[in-house]
């Protein structure tokens, strides 16, 4: 065998001393993680164990490894490194700097079977010289052991926002490829085992331009009518609208940043495919949803970047970077091929987090930590007792739950500006007894039920959610109401007050009779969206513009229902079938409401193409 590549012999006649490599740092990686380990480790999310060596030998080495992983009460695997490495005698002691570059440490994927809550040790058992294939002296290391705890998984309702231009024909909704990189980024960068998302196809109540509280309003009804229909509370919404080649930028905002654990806030951001200077994978949706879904769990501004205010003081690394100098924080990415993502290693000086305004965004050790406790916290709200797997979960018990004859209660959203003091109420629709009201806002609005005479029948104060990411020059203070209040057989007002004025007043319409016939209609031609299915049915107080429509489907009777209409003016509606397989039979329910009574629940099945 030629000796070309190896380490020749210090002197004549005497053999060549072995190449002795020895590990340097371990570092057992989800998302983000410091020199001493002291990140929490999911269980069931996908892990790295990044080894970093030393060598005493000559010259740089090119290497790969195998380690050994096991579990007490589980057999032991031994997983070959997903990469080859450089190891460099010249940087022997730097480990930030093979910390920082992913070509300079070895690189495991622990087994899903070892990942579980419970305690993994691991060990490296071989370094291979890859010029010569041959083994390498290997310095025995202590094995290393690093404790997953349980966490519940990411529950998410992403609807993309289909909308036209005010007396336009083109219709613009998110592309799959926004869906599928803002899932995968979720799943990647967020602190869960997995996101459990579904995704659909939405038409906006209003033509552009709208802004993200119009959408606000608009996914909390739908997420008000879902959780009534059995969708799990504990699942946060949010809407994507996409761009329009950068014509129609709609600026993100959460409906609100609660300080306690609430699921019932909802978001919406813009995506497509702007690069904003350093994110080339095709859309900037994926870390735009993760700054507004942050908001969601409470997480606050750092400040530092391109107008970005300063709200949190808490925040504890500068310049809104993942990290300062001591610990050293670096994030990781552990890519994902079904979307053409390779791994990274993403510097902590370089890297910013996700709730700045900064370049290259990811999540810092600060904002992983208090996710992961809000995501718990949340778990908690409805499940039973440590219960943080996907189950549905079980309500919590209520004075009303209890009560022999329930009292009933109406859903109403809409918005105050806090400046001026104008708003308006966009959507009122009953909800069932005991149904949930968002928690404690930073303000207070009043909400007076009437009856048609103007007899007052309830006074409620009810909480206001300051608007996140309204720290632009000049932009007003946008309060969202989302609330539930007592209503009465013959309500048939609200009125919005805040402070000492009436914002707004909602009158319901006409009593609705009923729904029927409900069918698809016949393509529309080439006008039409590709993947749309036009949905009709009768109603009789289809003209009167007091009545409204929320249309709900699902495409297995396992499943709840799932809103894809909400407040919708007149008897039709366009379901986007690409979400669907083809031929798929879906059941489709129409309820017609005035604000306080509805129409009984009519139900149809439609095929899809």
């Amino acid at each position: 065998m030629s000796s070309a590549g190896r380490p020749q012999p210090p002197s004549m006649g005497g053999a060549a001393p072995p190449i002795t490599v020895s590990v340097e740092g371990v570092e057992v990686v989800q998302a983000i993680q410091d020199e001493s380990n002291s990140v929490t480790l999911v269980a069931e999310k996908p892990t790295v164990a990044r080894i970093y060596l030393r060598t005493e030998s000559s010259s740089a080495l090119q290497v790969r490894g195998e380690l050994r992983v096991s579990r007490a009460g589980a057999a032991t695997i031994d997983v070959v490194s997903l990469n080859t490495a450089m190891v460099d005698p010249a940087d022997n002691g730097d480990l930030l700097k093979k910390r920082h570059d992913i070509q300079l440490g070895l690189h495991f994927q622990l087994p899903a079977a070892l990942i579980s809550a419970g305690t993994t040790t691991i060990e490296l058992i071989a370094v291979y010289n890859v010029l010569t294939g041959s083994a390498l002296a290997l310095t025995p290391a202590t094995p290393k052991s690093f404790d997953f705890v349980k966490g519940p998984p990411l529950r998410l309702r992403l609807l993309g926002i289909r909308y036209k231009l005010a007396g336009g024909t083109q219709t613009f909704v998110p592309r799959q490829l926004d869906v599928d990189l803002i899932l995968s980024w979720l799943a990647r960068a967020y602190p869960v085992p997995r996101a459990d998302a579904t995704y659909a196809v939405v038409d906006s109540n209003v033509d552009w331009p709208f802004t993200a509280t119009d959408v606000n309003m608009q996914l909390a009804a739908i997420r008000s009518a879902d959780v009534a229909a059995g969708t799990d509370p504990r699942t946060h919404y949010y809407g994507i609208v996409d761009d329009g080649n950068g014509l129609q930028f709609m600026r993100g905002r959460a409906a609100g940043i609660p300080a306690s654990a609430d699921p019932s806030v909802v978001a919406s951001g813009p995506t497509g495919a702007l690069t904003w200077g350093w994110d080339f994978d095709g859309s900037y949706g994926d870390w735009y949803t993760g700054h507004e879904l942050g908001h969601t769990f409470g997480r606050f501004h750092p400040g530092h970047c391109n107008g970005n205010s300063t709200d949190d003081p808490a925040f504890p690394y500068p310049n809104g970077q993942l990290s300062g100098t001591s610990p050293s924080y670096v994030g990781f990415d552990l890519g994902d091929n079904g979307v053409g993502i390779s791994p990274a290693a993403l510097p902590g000086g370089d890297w910013h987090d996700v709730m700045t305004y900064c370049e290259k965004q990811w999540l810092s050790a600060y904002t992983y930590e208090g996710i992961r406790k809000r995501l718990l916290e949340e778990d908690s709200l409805f499940a039973t007792p440590g219960a943080v797997s996907g189950i549905a979960p079980t309500p919590t018990t209520t004075a009303a739950a209890m009560s022999p004859t329930p009292q009933p209660q109406i859903s109403i959203i809409g918005f105050v500006n806090l400046d001026n003091k104008t708003g308006s109420i966009r959507y009122v629709q009953p909800v069932p007894a005991a149904f949930q009201a968002a928690a404690a806002g930073q303000y207070q609005a009043t909400l007076i039920v009437k009856d048609r005479s103007g007899q007052i029948l309830s006074e409620t104060k009810v909480p206001l959610s300051l608007e996140s990411c309204s720290d632009a020059g000049g932009e007003p203070r946008i309060g969202i109401l989302n609330a539930v209040v007592p209503s009465a057989p013959d309500a048939a007002q609200v009125e919005l007050w805040f402070e000492d004025r009436k914002v707004d007043t909602f009158s319901a319409g006409p009593v609705p009779t009923s729904v029927a016939n409900i069918r698809r209609l016949p393509a529309l031609g080439a006008t039409a969206p590709t993947a749309a299915a036009e949905i009709a049915w009768d109603s009789a107080e289809a003209s009167d513009p007091g009545v409204t429509y929320t249309v709900q489907v699902r495409p297995d009777p396992r499943n709840s229902w799932q809103t894809i209409a909400v407040g919708r003016p007149t008897p039709e509606v366009s379901i986007d079938a690409s979400q669907y397989p083809p031929k798929q039979r879906l059941q489709v329910r129409v309820i017609a409401t005035n604000g306080f009574t509805t129409t009984d629940v009519t139900e149809s099945e439609i095929e899809l193409d």
